[in-house]
């Protein structure tokens, strides 16, 4: 019965000490997003995009892909960018 309680002890102070780890560990957010279309694909860091949709002001690395649109389109897709979306946590 004592071998019993020590082997459950110890499997319970591992458990803990293994969360405790794993809690502390930092969550880092997405730095680029990537889009694939077949075998072509491109990534955009999202610190451009946060940039664009706050000032209005398009960094080099954004420019090689908004020159490629209206500026009637950049304005859409500036509003899109600051938009309020709501998404199920789960789903995401």
């Amino acid at each position: 019965m004592n071998l019993d309680w020590v082997k459950h002890r110890l499997l319970l102070t591992i458990a803990t000490f293994i969360l405790i780890i794993f809690l502390q560990l930092p969550i880092h957010s997405a730095e680029r997003i990537n889009f694939n279309y077949g075998l072509l694909g491109f990534n955009i860091k999202v610190e451009d995009l946060a940039i664009f949709a706050k000032e209005g002001k398009i960094t080099r690395h954004l420019n090689f892909y908004l020159k490629r649109i209206s500026a009637e389109k950049q304005e859409k897709l500036r509003k899109f960018l600051q938009s309020d979306y709501k998404i199920d946590p789960v789903l995401a």
